[in-house]
């Protein structure tokens, strides 16, 4: 199946995401043929809204719904707003890089239930400089997760799809897995056709995001055995002492070692109590 041209359907979750959105939604109506944009606003208090209904001036195509829940529950009713054949999945801090449309159009096969792109991180923060560094050596820790801050997705591999609301994190993976167990693909090409700015906040909000990444891992993946977990712990030191040395930054092995700490502490503090805790609360 070759597509010459496809118009689709745009998803995007916005809370206080006036930074980064004008150069995503530029980006959008530049690369794209778009039918409509979805946006699920969690009741921003910057000029998120004023940025959208400046853009539905001139385009007459977004549709703001408002929401209070986690990203689990904004995914969801994005996806039943779509009405296209394909649509996707943008983070408002996601630029699209031209020769994205043309890539997604020529990978298209009937097989195909999403298409992932990998981005180029703006390496604002330690982790992400520890990824770009291994990743100029061949080393990539990205392609199995199905992250959705740039992802197209096939409509009808998710028509049924119900994504449990506690999953206020690995909800992208949620859905990557679905579309996987009903026997189609979920790829990512290696080229990159977008830049994420990655707006992480300060310091303390991203620490207390590592605990509850580890809270989340324990909810969502089950237990891991102990061996298991120190073989983990174990490569990701030996990565963060690579990327120190290449990048000449020591910066990265003690803030390897902090985050994997305070995961491991989320982990073994997992309870019913905190599964509500909401990841973009804790990003923003």
């Amino acid at each position: 199946m070759r597509f010459d041209k496809l118009i689709i359907d745009v998803c995007i979750p916005t809370w206080n995401s006036d930074r980064f959105l004008e150069r995503c939604l530029q980006s959008i109506y530049k690369e794209l043929d778009i039918n409509k944009i979805y946006i699920i606003d969690r009741y921003s208090t910057d000029k998120t809204l004023k940025i959208l209904n400046d853009y539905n001036r001139i385009y007459n195509n977004i549709e703001i719904i408002q929401s209070d829940g986690n990203l689990a529950i904004a995914r969801q009713i994005l996806i039943s707003k779509v009405n296209t054949e394909f649509f996707l999945f943008i983070d408002a801090d996601v630029e699209l890089i031209t020769g994205i449309y043309a890539d997604f159009l020529s990978r298209i096969n009937d097989d195909v239930g999403a298409i992932a792109y990998s981005v180029e991180l703006t390496g604002k923060i330690i982790e992400e400089k520890y990824i770009l560094t291994l990743e100029k050596i061949g080393i990539k820790h990205l392609d199995t997760r199905g992250f959705t801050y740039c992802t197209f997705i096939r409509k009808k591999t998710v028509m049924n799809i119900l994504i449990p609301e506690e999953r206020y994190a690995f909800e992208d993976q949620f859905i990557c897995d679905y579309i996987r167990k009903n026997g189609f693909r979920w790829l990512i090409p290696e080229k990159k056709f977008a830049i994420h700015y990655n707006d992480h906040g300060n310091w303390i909000n991203l620490l207390k995001f590592k605990v509850n990444s580890g809270r989340a891992l324990r909810r969502f993946t089950g237990k891991i055995t102990i061996k298991k977990q120190i073989k983990g712990f174990i490569g990701v030191m030996i990565y963060a002492c690579i990327a120190s040395i290449i990048s000449l930054d020591p910066r990265i092995l003690f803030y390897m070692i902090a985050a994997n700490l305070l995961g491991f502490y989320g982990y073994y503090t997992s309870t019913k109590s905190n599964i509500y805790q909401d990841r973009d609360k804790i990003k923003n």
